[in-house]
C-alpha cells in the first residue's frame, strides 16, 4: 500500500524533499513506516526523531490530521494512500501545533 510522508523545517532539509511516497505491506504500522525512512536517511533522521525506542518529546505525528497519541500511537495501522506528517518543532522547542488540543487536525494548524 502507498503512505505519503510529509515532513517540515529541519525533517525536509534532510531528506532533500517535502514528502515522499513510501510503499509498505497492508496495515503497516507508523512505527514500520519510521523505521523505513530512518533505514532509508540514516542516523541523523532517526536521531532526530527517536531517543531510543520512544519518539522524542518534541516531535508530533499526524495521520490524516489526527495526532497518533489520540489513535494507538506507534501502534496505529494505516490504510492506503494515508497522510503521515511528521512535525518537528518550528523554533526553540516551540511546536507547531503549540495551543491545540490533541485532537487538532493538520488543517487546523495549516490555518492559524
Amino acid at each position: 500500500m502507498r503512505v505519503k510522508v510529509r515532513v517540515f523545517t529541519i525533517l525536509r532539509e534532510l531528506i532533500g524533499k517535502r514528502e515522499e511516497e513510501v510503499f509498505v505491506q497492508d496495515g503497516a504500522s507508523i512505527r514500520e513506516v519510521l523505521n523505513l525512512l530512518s533505514g532509508r536517511y540514516g542516523k541523523e533522521f532517526s536521531d532526530y526523531l527517536f531517543d531510543g525506542e520512544r519518539l522524542k518529546e518534541h516531535v508530533q505525528i499526524l495521520i490524516n490530521g489526527t495526532n497518533m497519541m489520540t489513535l494507538d500511537g506507534f501502534e496505529t495501522r494505516l490504510k492506503d494512500n494515508s497522510t503521515l506528517a511528521v512535525i518537528p518543532p518550528v523554533e526553540g522547542g516551540n511546536l507547531l501545533i503549540t495551543g491545540f488540543s490533541q485532537r487538532s487536525t493538520l488543517r487546523d494548524c495549516e490555518e492559524k
